[in-house]
């Protein structure tokens, strides 16, 4: 059993998609994943939000960008981008003051795997000098890790195994921005309406309060992969370490495989657990918001005593 706080996310999503509101949705193709390679294609889409959540196109933005160099031979092999190809488009110092432009014209981002995303436009800022003045940003990524649980819906999270299963039919060529762009949309379209009714459906079981004593990371030293938050709680009669936990990899609340962890796991008011675990582990230095940074900090620090 898994569980993430999509109510947290539901909130945010109809904060920021008011009817009226513009939404940009954009994608990149790189010479490579680190902070240094560049953009090759960029490609958006801006939509307008409508009633009832859905979207209408405005336009878009498709371009590509020499990066002044030759292409790896694998990301041509996985692109289909080719040096000859990208030898007529101008460079990241030319293009960018419209791909800024634009992104900065919509109220709202969003992408798939935002992060990769965002840390790629930042490297074309910092060597461009040209500032981009970042908006508010959705990651459809997360979406998917919300509804899709990995080895029961999906095998993984990528975005076409996401677009695939709500659309088996479907035809987008992946790894053309543009048409990840297009996917990510449908499944932006897909996932939003089961926040709006997971938001406003109440629970009808009281929740079990208890005491959050300690958050510790770990790390099996048998399989590196399995990699924890575990958790230990209290109510005054039992105490529990290590059955409830929050999965590094996984990126989701779970337990261990014991009647008594999974009957805890069901008693607990997760959001509420989550809220103060954040709150324990912050202090003057660290200040966490979300589970994620909680995690990579503390298995970071694990990894490192144990060098």
């Amino acid at each position: 059993m898994k569980w993430r706080n999509v109510t947290k996310t539901a909130e945010e999503i109809l904060s920021l998609l008011k009817p009226g509101a513009v939404i940009c949705v954009f994608d990149t193709e790189t010479t490579g994943l680190s902070e240094n390679d560049k953009i090759i294609q960029f490609s958006a889409i801006r939509l307008r939000v409508l009633k009832g959540y859905r979207f209408e196109e405005l336009d878009f933005l498709d371009l590509y960008i020499n990066p002044k160099a030759p292409l790896p031979p694998k990301i041509v092999e996985i692109t289909g981008i080719t040096d000859d190809l990208l030898s007529f488009a101008a460079d990241e110092k030319e293009l960018s003051p419209d791909i800024f432009q634009y992104l900065e014209s919509a109220d709202v981002w969003a992408a798939y795997n935002t992060t990769f995303d965002m840390k790629m436009l930042k490297g074309m800022s910092r060597r461009t000098g040209i500032g981009l003045m970042e908006k508010p940003s959705l990651d459809v990524l997360e979406f998917s890790r919300d509804w899709l649980e990995k080895g029961k819906d999906v095998e993984n999270h990528k975005l076409g195994t996401a677009y695939a299963y709500f659309y088996p039919d479907g035809d987008i060529r992946f790894h053309k921005a543009i048409e990840d762009v297009r996917a990510t949309i449908k499944v932006m379209e897909a996932l939003i309406p089961k926040y709006v009714e997971a938001y406003c459906k109440t629970s009808e079981e009281p929740k079990k309060e208890i005491h959050v004593e300690k958050a510790y990371a770990w790390i099996n030293p048998h399989n590196p992969k399995q990699q924890r938050i575990c958790l230990r709680l209290t109510d005054g009669n039992m105490t529990s370490s290590g059955d409830v936990f929050y999965d590094y990899v996984d990126k989701c609340w779970s337990h261990k495989a014991t009647t008594q962890a999974r009957k805890l796991f069901e008693s607990l008011d997760l959001a509420d657990i989550e809220s103060r675990v954040l709150q324990l582990c912050s202090n003057r230095y660290d200040t966490f918001t979300d589970m994620d940074q909680l995690a990579k900090k503390r298995i970071n620090w694990l990894r490192n005593q144990r060098k």
